[in-house]
């Protein structure tokens, strides 16, 4: 349904990358996309992870106007995208060892 949104409705291919992946391959290997497309496959990848609340600050209005703007449902139930009240622990960016505990925004589910 994501191809669906009109933002995304002539894109063929979609490749989202987190600033820290790599990718790794043999110059004689085949073309992944050309593989894919050949046997009409999808593929595709759901992982769940929280992000650290500074990467996620203003998201989870985003996301709500969003959908309340486009008429968008998720597909996942709201009670599992949420991460209302989360506290998760981390390293103090100003103190290195020290460890902080900041909670998560409402929907920082990734």
């Amino acid at each position: 349904r994501f191809f669906e949104l009109p933002a995304f409705s002539s894109v063929r291919y979609l490749m989202h990358l987190d600033a820290d992946a790599t990718l790794s391959c043999k110059l004689e290997g085949p073309d992944p996309i050309v593989e894919l497309a050949r046997g009409g496959s999808v593929y595709g990848l759901f992982e769940v992870g929280v992000e650290d609340p500074s990467y996620t600050e203003g998201w989870s209005g985003f996301l709500e106007e969003y959908m309340l703007l486009h008429e968008v449902e998720p597909q996942v139930p709201r009670p599992l995208l949420t991460t209302d009240g989360f506290v998760l622990t981390k390293e103090a960016e100003d103190h290195p060892g020290q460890l902080i505990n900041v909670t998560a925004d409402p929907m920082a589910v990734t």
